[in-house]
């Protein structure tokens, strides 16, 4: 591995650089994901990931990312959070696309 994507470096690999540390600016990007909670409400939704995903982590400080792969790592956030985290990826990805001149049919 050559650099992570992200702004900071990875828990899981500290001695690799960031892109920005090797000299490429510009770039902060990760793979993300939040379980499926069709049919619920918002606020369950959001209670479900806390109780199913956050609290179990944050409650064993040595063991937060001991079961996912790779140089993943988990985090939680509010309603409010998640909301402006999805607007601004949102927007950074269509800015991307926009200067990259993609056509979306």
């Amino acid at each position: 591995m050559l650099a992570v994507t992200t702004l900071k470096r990875s828990s899981a690999y500290p001695d690799l650089p960031t892109l920005t540390e090797s000299g490429i600016s510009g770039l902060d990007t990760s793979l993300w994901f939040r379980p499926d909670r069709s049919g619920s409400d918002a606020e369950t939704g959001h209670r479900q990931d806390h109780d199913d995903v956050v609290a179990p982590r944050s409650s064993c400080p040595t063991c937060a990312n001991a079961s996912l792969p790779g140089a993943a790592t988990s985090s939680g956030n509010t309603p409010e959070e998640f909301a402006a985290f999805i607007a601004a990826e949102s927007a950074k990805y269509a800015e991307a696309i926009k200067r990259a001149s993609v056509k979306l049919d």
